[in-house]
């Protein structure tokens, strides 16, 4: 049997028609990698737990007291009254300076006669120097000339440190105060004589203020710094959130109580000498709660998606315990703190990298306990 072979024209004919059957469309883009998806997150948060306790607190200025006179004097004028407002180096009051200014003169002129010694004294080791270099003068002269000299730069450092104490006594007759403040009370009235420390008003500082509250020494054994609890200020019902700032190892022998002071937040309706209440808990360590929105349902097991540090997410089995708000409480599987995805969570795959923004505060439901 004789084998045929296709012409060469033949074969190239064909050959095209394949390279145009297995070529892409015409106008076919590549595909590009899609962008990690967009989710929303919010971190998991502790829980207090255990008894509520609630005890008195007074609010106190941490910077309050009297702005004194440096130096006695007679009051020339008094610039400001109980209740005024008043910013840090703002005059409060003027002591009379007729005194002082003829001291600072007469301080001046003598560190004037000081320097002109000293100029002197320079001048004569000089001349001395080429004296006693030509043999004209004993080597005594020229030791009695630098000890001259000596004594003269020794005035001069004398005479310049109280021409500052002059200056300062003129400086001083102006009372400033010392930080922003309010003016509680006015103690001086021009024309009055007061003396170095006595005090021309009393100032407080309103924007810097914490609470005070003696607690029983069982109640107070457990606290640190940095513990947290809730104030509420009489006639509101609002909760204000605390900071512990101190608590001394120190207890009051009479009444067996312990001293604590607590940090006010910015923006509390705080005003020095008001009573307020303290609320916190004891008891009880701390829980973890997750938020619903995070929650993956399947199969009668709960999960949720953690994001890590390089924006990938991983899947986390979470045992789940009773409502609080908008959280479950998270009894295995979670830390404080860990970011979880609240939103876009539903099509997500382990290892996926996504792009992660927190959920803004005014969407966050409130934690209720």
């Amino acid at each position: 049997m004789t084998r045929r072979t296709l012409p060469a024209p033949a074969i190239a004919t064909i050959m095209a028609l394949l390279a145009m059957l297995l070529a892409p469309p015409a106008g076919a883009k590549e595909k590009k990698e899609a962008p990690p998806p967009p989710v929303r997150t919010q971190a998991t948060i502790a829980q207090q737990g255990g008894d509520a306790v609630k005890v008195s607190a007074t609010i106190l200025a941490v910077r309050q007291g009297a702005a004194a006179a440096r130096v006695a004097g007679l009051v020339d004028s008094v610039a400001v009254r109980a209740g005024d407002r008043v910013a840090r180096g703002q005059t409060l009051a003027s002591l009379d300076d007729a005194e002082a200014r003829r001291q600072f003169a007469i301080k001046l002129a003598e560190r004037e006669e000081a320097n002109a010694r000293l100029e002197k004294a320079r001048s004569d080791l000089k001349r001395d120097r080429e004296l006693i270099a030509r043999k004209t003068i004993s080597a005594s002269r020229l030791i009695e000339s630098e000890a001259e000299l000596a004594i003269r730069q020794a005035l001069l450092k004398r005479a310049d440190a109280e021409l500052a104490l002059a200056r300062d006594a003129l400086n001083w007759l102006t009372i400033t105060a010392p930080y922003d403040a309010v003016v509680t009370q006015r103690l001086a009235q021009p024309g009055a004589w007061i003396d170095q420390g006595d005090a021309v008003a009393q100032l407080l500082d309103p924007n810097d203020l914490e609470a005070r509250a003696a607690m029983p020494e069982a109640m107070a054994r457990g606290l640190q710094p940095g513990a947290t609890a809730q104030l509420t200020f009489s006639g509101d019902g609002k909760r204000w959130p605390i900071t512990l700032r101190a608590a001394p190892p120190s207890s009051d022998p009479v009444s067996r109580n312990r001293m604590t002071w607590w940090k006010l937040p910015e923006g509390a309706p705080a005003v020095a000498g008001q009573e307020a209440l303290i609320t916190f808990t004891v008891g009880a360590a701390e829980g973890i709660l997750v938020p619903k929105d995070a929650i993956i349902r399947k199969g009668g097991k709960a999960s949720v998606f953690v994001v890590g540090a390089d924006n990938t997410v991983q899947p986390k089995a979470v045992a789940l315990g009773r409502s609080v708000g908008g959280y479950f409480q998270a009894l295995e599987g979670l830390a404080i703190g860990e970011t979880v995805v609240v939103r876009g969570n539903e099509r997500l795959r382990p290892g996926q990298t996504v792009n992660p923004a927190p959920l803004e505060a005014d969407a966050a439901e409130e934690v209720k306990p």
